[in-house]
């Protein structure tokens, strides 16, 4: 199982350096100018994506580890949902989204951003669930080598990048994840078994669930920037947004760590290897705490060379945000075993709790303009919402010293 774990976080660690990379790119093709009111209007389109997906990549985790013979029932399940949300999509970017740098784009290449991701965020999960980490992960870092050899040769050619060109560039380069990921998904595993029907509401119920929790757990995570956008400057925003990609390898160590984790939970029983899997997290817990004590001694000098010299005071930001971002990547390893044990009543609870919290004192904020404000409310909502899971491990799945 550790070989197996190990092998699918080298490559998925391989893929995320490639779109750590792509996004220096952007940053620095975009400037600090754009870059900010740029990302924000991507994390409305996923956060749609993540809505659209109605927790199916859980749901199939869950059902699928522990009942490999339903593989082609829910592959087929996934294609007619996403084809049946496309025409709901597009009228739900048309009608309820407002962008700030991408509204020149025709609703056909924001759907097609939204699609792609879609389709990926759900057939990562069907993939995973019988652990062919191999297949998936190769067509990712394939498809991201390719944009960023774009991005590069472009960002080398060109004096300033258009931003509609560069989100044409990103919306195919997911769809084409999206799509890939379907037909191998598709081609990779041929089975015969059907659900009964309470069992298959059974599952979407879990997965409608989990998805709620994503979407708010989403929200919790980024509704500061939203904040920030409207009492800062171009130049604030793009810095706290970045902060906010730092911050979110943290989210994205732990969430390849704990994607790996999710189809061994689900197939052991209630109270089995509890020590043991206390043992394999305590090593990647270390190396984020080793990762945020390089950010805070290196910060100062390595966000310039980075992003450019207008990211020069971006340092202050990241050491009120470090700590929350911190907790969110141990909150990350900790879910994994309430997803993978079907235990997530109490994620969504925090979740919404503390989406609640962080809206009510940023609006109380908003008057004073003051990101440093809105950071470490950030923060402090952050940490306090790990410790509410934290507790709930000892007390409903067993953990014990």
């Amino acid at each position: 199982m550790q070989s197996q774990i190990r092998y699918n976080l080298l490559l998925k660690a391989l893929n995320h350096g490639l779109v750590f990379l792509i996004n220096i790119l952007l940053v620095r093709s975009l400037g600090a100018s754009l870059s900010g009111v740029y990302f924000n209007d991507l994390y409305w389109l996923s956060a749609l994506a993540f809505l659209g997906s109605l927790g199916l990549d859980y749901t199939v985790i869950a059902v699928i580890a522990s009942n490999t013979n339903q593989f082609s029932f829910w592959c087929k399940k996934i294609w007619q949902w996403t084809f049946l949300f496309l025409p709901l999509m597009c009228g739900l970017i048309f009608f309820l989204f407002h962008f700030s740098i991408i509204s020149s784009q025709t609703i056909i290449i924001a759907s097609i951003f939204t699609f792609g991701q879609l389709l990926s965020i759900l057939f990562q999960g069907l993939l995973g669930s019988i652990k062919a980490f191999k297949a998936q992960n190769k067509i990712l870092i394939i498809t991201n080598l390719i944009f960023l050899a774009f991005l590069g040769i472009t960002h080398l050619t060109s004096f300033q990048i258009q931003p509609s060109l560069i989100f044409k560039a990103m919306a195919f380069t997911v769809f084409a994840q999206g799509m890939l990921l379907g037909i191998v998904s598709w081609q990779i595993k041929k089975t015969t078994a059907h659900p009964t029907n309470s069992d298959f509401w059974e599952s979407i119920k879990h997965g409608v669930v989990v998805m709620i929790s994503t979407v708010i757990y989403f929200f919790f995570i980024r509704v500061d920037g939203f904040f920030v956008e409207h009492i800062s400057t171009p130049n604030q925003l793009s810095m706290y947004v970045q902060c906010g990609k730092i911050g979110q390898y943290f989210l994205l160590f732990a969430s390849l760590v704990s994607s790996s984790f999710i189809p061994f939970i689900s197939e052991e029983k209630e109270s089995q290897n509890n020590k043991d899997w206390q043992k394999i997290l305590f090593p990647y817990a270390l190396l984020m705490v080793i990762m945020a004590f390089l950010i805070f001694i290196l910060g100062k000098w390595i966000f310039p060379w980075l992003f450019g010299p207008a990211f020069e005071t971006m340092y202050k930001l990241m050491n009120i945000l470090l700590p929350g971002y911190l907790a969110l990547g141990f909150l990350t390893l900790l879910n994994a075993f309430y997803i993978g044990r079907k235990k997530i009543n109490r994620m969504l609870i925090g979740d919404a709790i503390g989406l609640a919290i962080i809206l009510a004192i940023n609006l109380l904020l908003l008057k004073y303009k003051n990101i440093e404000w809105i950071a470490t409310t950030s923060t402090c909502c952050f940490f306090l919402l790990f410790l509410f899971m934290g507790v709930g491990i000892k007390k409903r799945l067993g953990f014990k010293k």
